[in-house]
């Protein structure tokens, strides 16, 4: 500090007698003028500032004192010596002469004479240093409390004893919303409200009465508002120190998401399906009501990775690599897994998961569902493998039906080349008979099964013993069976098996299981057919010890285009339609088929089963006859009209071989011109002509005086129920389908029309 010397003071300074009577009191004394020079000051301030008592005469009280205590000093100081005041008390800093800063606290009063002017100012100084810094420190203290507090970033409330609040934080005042006026000073009570007799207040006053501290969850419900905190109450001086946090938006989402939860509840507990949802790091952690219901697990067993064990364990590598996947790339999940049923069974499910992204793009769930698609599955697979079985069917007709087209194009090759041997002619025609025949067999086992399998076959149901047919099934079946070496057994209940049956069509169905029996037994096999009587059902069973059958084919073995696996003494082939065939015509009889089989080289039995029906009068069953050569024709004037020129030709010389004068045409126009010249007791017409079809130019025969008694005969490729009735409408005698056997034929045109 720099200290001014100004000029000797106005004023006489004070005589060294009263300076030393100012020596004896315990205090710094100074005295000033008007302008504030000193004019005296005893040793105790002397030495309490550093200057000497002639270096102060020199000096005003100004210059050893802090600049921004001056301007009030002077002011002080004058009212003083004007005497407006008597007395002036101020705590202001001196400078030391050493530079430091002394803080003092001054009583300042006048000095009057005798007339009551003032003559001096006498100034009490008391050192406060102390004082003041033990205030200074504890002011810093309070305002770095205050920061503290107000730093803090929750609601803070200091209460006494009475719950009276103290103070309150700029975040409590924030989250509170309104004026400190409002609280400060007010008990906890008055302030909010209601609080008293809460459990907030519980919590109050079980914290002061045992001083431990409280946290809990308050609601707060004034002006209309609902204020949510999260308060933590402790003991502290007497009173209590509240820290809260404001959580009404978190209440109010999470009762969002309660309500939310519960509607995606109903949402999903509605839905057929079963709903999963996982966190996003794939921790499954919700299942809905179908889950549970079609798994029959316990709620909350498959949360976590507990799922895994719902799935076949041949399917668990799978569905973990599908589902690792999706986790690291966020690609949607599909799979199809069996899942195991409340039942315990393993049924075929569609599994999917897609992803549940926020704004960003990043997951945050992952919903799922499982669809059952057992019954869907078995279909495709049922589809798929009957796909295949028609596959193999197709290859299989193709083969079979190229086997007889060899010798038949063999057996033609040789009819021209040895056409004057008659031994070899006769070898020949005999061997394209048989294979004709067996071409024939092979379409009409496709046609029957098709007009079946299709309801289109008309039952001419009897009353008839089931056990007469046997001979004619065995009949039919013999050729094979003694082809093969085999040995046959029979055996009967005693007493007649009276069913209501179609003759034909169960000789059919018998002679079927019999010839099968021959075809997968080796040769030199055993086969029995016998018949049992029980619970008022006939039981025909036909037993071998052949091949038998594969437990994987059992299930299909009664389906269309199914057939066991060739072997190589099975040549005489077949298409695989018998046994679809037989359960088919036993159905339309109200019966039924069954099949056995211990397995590949166990053999295996066909059981057919009848209900029987009272046996009143035994009918008689038919001899079953034998066909005879037709007797010889008279010659007949013949057209044949078929724009196919080799089956017309061929069919021509036959009947020309046989006497007959035959002409042929290959439409109908030129048909029509040539029987009007000269009209033929007999037109053999084909269906499928190119100008007009055969069913029309029968009825235009039918129409014309020159033909109308004539016979007409359908020799046609169409032979379904409905061509037949479709060809007797039109006019015909008589229907065959090609090839038609030539037997049959001649009887046709022995018989003539038949009688109205």
């Amino acid at each position: 500090m720099t200290v001014t010397r100004h000029p000797a003071p106005t004023s006489p300074a004070l005589v060294p007698e009263a300076l030393r009577l100012y020596d004896l009191v315990p205090g710094g004394i100074c005295m000033l003028d008007a302008q504030g020079y000193f004019i005296g000051a005893n040793a105790f301030y002397c030495d309490f500032v550093g200057y000497s008592l002639e270096e102060l005469l020199r000096m005003r009280v100004a210059d050893i004192t802090h600049p921004e205590d001056r301007e009030r000093d002077h002011i002080a100081l004058r009212q003083l010596m004007e005497g407006d005041n008597d007395v002036y008390s101020v705590e202001k800093r001196y400078f030391h002469k050493d530079g430091r800063i002394l803080w003092v606290g001054i009583s300042t009063t006048t000095v009057r004479d005798a007339q009551g002017r003032v003559l001096h100012a006498l100034g009490m100084v008391r050192e406060i240093g102390d004082r003041k810094r033990t205030e200074d420190a504890l002011r810093q203290e309070i305002d770095r409390n205050r920061q503290i507090v107000e730093a803090i970033r929750e609601g803070f409330v200091l209460m006494d004893r009475d719950y009276r609040v103290l103070r309150i934080n700029a975040e409590g005042l924030r989250i509170d919303g309104r004026d400190a006026s409002k609280i400060l000073g007010r008990t906890h009570w008055e302030a909010w409200p209601g609080s008293e007799h809460s459990p907030l207040g519980a919590a109050y006053r079980w914290a002061m009465t045992e001083s431990v501290p409280i946290a809990l969850e308050h609601c707060y419900g004034y002006n209309d508002r609902e204020l949510w905190l999260d308060m933590r109450a402790y003991p502290s001086d007497g009173g209590l120190v509240v820290f809260f946090r404001d959580i009404t938006r978190r209440r109010h989402n999470e009762r969002a998401i309660r309500e939310s939860e519960a509607k995606f509840r109903g949402i999903t507990d509605a839905m057929p399906q079963m709903v999963w949802s996982t966190r996003a790091d794939g921790h499954h952690d919700y299942y809905n009501r179908q889950w549970y219901d079609y798994t029959g697990v316990p709620e909350g067993t498959t949360d976590g990775e507990g799922w895994s064990g719902m799935f076949h364990p041949d399917d668990q590598p799978l569905a973990w690599e599908r589902w690792r996947h999706s986790l690291a790339t966020g690609e949607p999940y599909e799979v199809h897994y069996r899942l195991r049923h409340r039942s315990g069974q393993y049924r075929w499910n569609l599994g999917r998961a897609l992803p549940v992204r926020d704004e960003s793009g990043a997951i945050i769930r992952w919903m799922g569902t499982c669809t059952d698609i057992h019954d869907q599955k078995l279909a495709e697979e049922e589809l798929k493998a009957a796909s295949r079985r028609k596959d193999e069917f197709l290859a299989m007709l193709a083969h079979e039906l190229r086997n007889p087209l060899a010798p038949i194009a063999t057996a033609a090759q040789l009819l021209t080349l040895t056409a004057n041997d008659a031994k070899r002619v006769r070898q020949s025609s005999d061997i394209i008979s048989r294979q004709v025949r067996h071409m024939t067999g092979l379409v009409d086992d496709l046609l029957d099964v098709s007009r079946v399998t299709r309801g289109l076959v008309s039952l001419e149901m009897a009353r008839i013993d089931v056990k007469p047919l046997l001979a004619a099934a065995i009949g039919q079946a013999r050729p094979l069976i003694e082809a093969r070496r085999h040995r046959l057994q029979t055996g009967f209940d005693a007493g007649p098996a009276i069913v209501l049956a179609d003759r034909v069509r169960m000789i059919q169905v018998i002679a079927n299981l019999l010839n099968n029996a021959a075809k997968y037994t080796p040769p030199g096999g055993e086969i029995r057919l016998s018949i049992s009587l029980r619970h008022a059902v006939a039981e025909i069973a036909v037993s071998d010890n052949g091949s038998g059958i594969d437990a994987a084919l059992m299930p299909h073995i009664f389906d269309l285009f199914t057939q066991a696996e060739r072997t190589p003494d099975r040549s005489q082939g077949g298409l695989g339609l018998g046994l679809a065939l037989v359960k088919s015509i036993m159905a339309l009889h109200g019966g039924s088929v069954a099949a056995h089989s211990d397995g590949p080289g166990c053999g295996s039995t066909f059981t057919l089963s009848l209900p029987l029906v009272d046996e009143g009068e035994a009918p008689q069953d038919e001899a079953s006859g034998t066909s005879e050569s037709p007797p010889l024709l008279q010659p007949l004037r013949l057209m044949i009209v078929d724009d196919n020129a080799d089956a017309a030709d061929t069919l021509a010389a036959l009947l020309r071989a046989s006497g007959h004068d035959v002409t042929v045409r290959e439409d109908a126009k030129s048909a029509l011109d040539a029987a009007r010249r000269d009209a033929p007791q007999v037109f053999i017409l084909d269906i499928g002509l190119p100008d007009i079809d055969g069913y029309e130019l029968a009825r235009r025969l039918r129409a014309d005086p020159g033909t109308q008694n004539a016979l007409l005969i359908a020799l046609t490729g169409y032979g379904q129920p409905h061509d037949r009735v479709l060809s007797r409408t039109a006019g015909f005698d008589h229907h065959f389908v090609k090839p038609a056997e030539p037997a049959e034929l001649m009887a046709a045109l022995k018989k003539g029309r038949p009688q109205a």
